[in-house]
């Protein structure tokens, strides 16, 4: 955002896009576009976070945690009874059909582990 201080930008992008919280940025570069006026700023973080604990949840539009099978931005997608998003897994409907989701994107997958289009 414009006037924020490039280090808290980077600090609160990946709390929003990843929940994970850390002070422990290194600035690597900078880079100036002159023709949009614009200044990029690069870091680098470590964290022992493991990225296969990291679970994703979708909140409609009510800020209410969705659960079961969802067609969200083009993408089917299943959230458990928790409302945790079923990767790399398989989840039953509500007619009983047990499904497969893309271990990455969590997307529905047909027999043959191709993505279903929504």
């Amino acid at each position: 955002m414009q006037g924020e201080n490039p280090l808290e930008c980077a600090k609160r992008e990946l709390r929003e896009e990843t929940g994970i919280l850390i002070d422990d940025f290194i600035e690597v570069g900078r880079v100036l576009h002159q023709k949009h006026q614009t200044y990029y700023v690069n870091y680098l973080c470590h964290t022992d976070v493991d990225k296969d604990s990291i679970v994703w949840y979708y909140f409609d539009e009510n800020g209410r945690v969705v659960t079961g099978d969802q067609e969200i931005n083009v993408q089917e997608l299943h959230f458990d009874e928790n409302g945790v998003q079923t990767k790399g897994g398989f989840a039953t409907d509500a007619e009983g059909h047990k499904h497969s989701y893309d271990a990455k994107t969590g997307d529905l997958e047909d027999e043959d582990g191709a993505p279903v289009e929504a």
